[in-house]
Formats: C-alpha cells, structure tokens, sequence
C-alpha cells in the first residue's frame, strides 16, 4: 500500500505539470514550453522514481540480497515490457503529454532519453496516416493493422515476463506485488 500511494502522489504531481504545462501552451508556443524542459533533470527524476519504486516493492517484499538480486531484474524486465507494450501508469502519462491528436504535445520518451517501442512507432505512423486527409483507406487499414500487430506481440511478451516472475514468487510475494500493479 505504500507504494501504491506514493506512486499516485507522484502521478498527480506530473498530472498537474502536465496539465500546467498545456494551460501555458495555450497562452505560449506549447513547444517551446518543451523545450524549455530541462532533459536531464527529467531523466534524473525518472531514475529516482525508479529507483525509489524499486526500494518500496524490496521493502514490502521484505527479501533478502540474494533473493532480490533474482526478483529485481524480473521485475524490471515487466516495466521494460510494459513500456514496449506502452501500458503501466507512466505510459498513461505521456499519452496526456502528446495531448489530442492534431496537437503539439511533449514528446516524454524523447524527453526522457528513451527511445520509442514498435509499438508507438506504428502508433505515431497511424497518427500521421488520420492526419494525413489524403490518406487512402487501405493505408490507414494497413497501419492499424501494424499497431494491433506490435500491440498483440509486445503483450505476449509481457504477458511471459510476467510469468517468469511469477514462477520465482512466493504466494505472499506475488500478492504484494499484484497490488503494486506489476503483476496482473
């Protein structure tokens, strides 16, 4: 539960960056606004999030150092799978960031220093085809078809990554961290 509430604290808090940021761009160029973002503070910010997220799930697991040195990089390899399969709480965020479609918006991955997954790929080729009004069907049917594709690829992989996790847990173990949301 700990973990649960800092993280929704820390959600609103970049839900109301976020929406300060959009409230400003309406009055300014919304990228400039960006830009004026520094991105290596918002990566160290990003690290320490981890970071601090990757504490409280060891402090509520209540493991030792051998055992989280084999439950931690499982459990990262879920948040990697997650933000391939552009699900997880942080990924909601940076769908509000690149605001409406038409829209400038924050890149967060680019801000970030994280590059795009296939996923958002095919999704930003979708994006541009509907907003593309000389976009034929047939290519805007082609690039859905490549987002579901990448979607239903990176969500096997999820899914396996939950599941190797999962194998090493205790039941207590595999609770904590269902409530947590790392696994479902």
């Amino acid at each position: 539960m700990k973990l649960n509430g800092w993280m929704a604290a820390l959600a609103a808090t970049l839900v109301t960056f976020l929406f300060t940021t959009a409230a400003m761009a309406q009055q300014q160029n919304f990228q400039q606004q960006a830009q004026q973002i520094d991105p290596q503070q918002a990566q160290q910010r990003l690290q320490q999030f981890n970071s601090q997220g990757m504490q409280d799930i060891r402090d509520q697991l209540g493991v030792t150092d051998e055992e989280w040195a084999v439950i931690q990089p499982r459990i990262q390899k879920v948040r990697d799978a997650e933000q391939a399969a552009g699900v997880g709480q942080l990924n909601q965020l940076g769908r509000l960031a690149r605001g409406r479609p038409g829209q400038a918006g924050i890149n967060v991955n680019a801000l970030l220093g994280i590059k795009d997954s296939t996923v958002q790929q095919r999704q930003a080729e979708l994006q541009k085809a509907i907003d593309d009004p000389n976009s034929t069907e047939a290519s805007i049917k082609q690039r859905l078809d490549a987002v579901r594709e990448a979607k239903a690829r990176a969500m096997q992989l999820l899914a396996q990554a939950r599941k190797d996790l999962t194998e090493i847990l205790t039941q207590r173990q595999e609770a904590i961290l269902f409530q947590a949301g790392v696994l479902e």
